[in-house]
């Protein structure tokens, strides 16, 4: 009786699992500056990103993992129809800040970090979109 409880709550959960990412969704973009995300700094290249709950995934254009970031739900009429992903420029130094899928208001927002704070005590900031495109044919 308590495997089939277990079982039960497992299955229960990796189907919550699977809902929350297919809703999140996700943008792919081909970002043309390095960029700062989580402290860790990315080349310019494709990259992936997904979401769920609370977890931005970072993908390069192999599909490897090379960054997993917390994030807070954010909504908007629409990101258009491929997505967007949103830095944060201050003069030669770029920080991954939002990313919007595809899904009508769907997006995610990265936390402030300490470096941005500082950084935007005594700079202005840029706003650099880039912009989602679609699935590789």
């Amino acid at each position: 009786m308590k495997k089939l409880t277990l079982m039960t709550i497992c299955l229960a959960l990796s189907l919550t699992v699977v809902r929350a990412s297919a809703q999140g969704g996700g943008v792919r973009g081909n970002v043309p500056f390095k960029f700062i995300v989580n402290g860790k700094v990315l080349p310019a290249g494709e990259y992936t990103m997904t979401s769920n709950a609370h977890l931005v995934k970072i993908q390069d254009a192999h599909g490897r993992p090379v960054a997993l970031v917390l994030a807070d739900y954010i909504s908007s009429p629409s990101a258009g129809p491929e997505g967007e992903i949103i830095f944060h420029c201050y003069r030669d130094l770029c920080l991954l800040a939002e990313i919007w899928s595809p899904v009508k208001g769907d997006g995610r927002k990265l936390d402030t970090t300490q470096t941005e704070a500082k950084l935007a005590k005594h700079e202005p900031r840029q706003y650099f979109a880039v912009l989602g495109e679609g699935p590789r044919r």
